[in-house]
């Protein structure tokens, strides 16, 4: 998620998905579980693709490469 920040999507929207996973897992709405954790996998997963494409430096490509290490801070 550090690396979508920078992004206009407000860290709001995971903390709730985070929230709606726990809250079904603790009352034993496996069902719900499984259909909140799907749906946030599908955005993470996403999100990635979208910062792979901007950042493919970020990522390995192979089992011998290595991705650029970075630290970014954003400050808004």
């Amino acid at each position: 998620m550090r690396l979508g920040l920078h992004e206009n999507v407000s860290p709001a929207v995971f903390a709730d998905q985070h929230q709606e996973i726990f809250d079904a897992v603790v009352s034993g709405d496996l069902a719900l579980a499984r259909t909140a954790m799907r749906t946030h996998l599908r955005a993470v997963f996403s999100d990635i693709e979208r910062i792979r494409a901007h950042s493919p430096e970020l990522f390995a490509t192979g089992s011998s490469s290595v991705p650029v290490r970075r630290n970014v801070v954003v400050w808004e």
